[in-house]
């Protein structure tokens, strides 16, 4: 019995542990802290630097790293991942896959958003003399969250970013636009 007992306790006290590092935090910017506030803000290097391959060429920010080149489905034939460090984290992720019909519409990524216009809102832009269809999310609060679709031919390019500054969408909008309008098919 007291052992059982005991091991209540252990797990309730576990509990109380895990809640209290993982719940919600208040920070207190007395005067101390608000002279040095600027130890809060980041600032992402939006200088651009030129990645180009066997298929596509384009300009990413150099405050981001390239995390992974893996493809992430069978149709792939080139991916990127790049990331970076804000309040929140900035993930661009940038997929170039086969559309043997070269249609958007056999995008799953693409009909999804689509089918969901409460969700997210499309647009079409012209970016370098070429038609290029951006979904929105229209459900993520103050930061940024965009997927633009372009195709050539055969291939799609899926270009999607998401994160928050603490800056604001600026700089959030200024790298997408960066890959967007540097943008080649090779």
């Amino acid at each position: 019995m007291t052992l059982v007992v005991l091991v209540i306790i252990i797990v309730i006290g576990l509990v109380v542990v895990f809640d209290l590092l993982n719940g919600p935090r208040s920070v207190d910017l007395s005067s101390s802290t608000k002279s040095s506030s600027s130890a809060l803000t980041y600032k992402i290097d939006l200088t651009p630097i030129r990645k180009s391959d066997s298929y596509v060429s384009f300009n990413y920010p150099k405050g981001m790293t390239l995390k992974t080149t893996d493809l992430v489905s069978q149709n792939s034939v080139d991916d990127y991942v790049f990331i970076a460090k804000d309040v929140y984290s900035w993930d661009l992720s940038i997929d170039i896959s086969t559309v043997p019909e070269g249609q958007l519409s056999q995008s799953s990524s693409y009909k999804y958003r689509q089918e969901n216009p409460a969700e997210y809102s499309q647009q079409t832009e012209t970016v370098n003399g070429r038609s290029v269809v951006i979904m929105t999310d229209n459900n993520f609060g103050n930061g940024f969250s965009k997927v633009a679709y372009l195709v050539n031919g055969g291939q799609l390019a899926t270009v999607s970013l998401l994160g928050d500054d603490s800056n604001g969408v600026g700089p959030l909008m200024t790298t997408f636009n960066m890959v967007l309008d540097s943008w080649q098919w090779q």
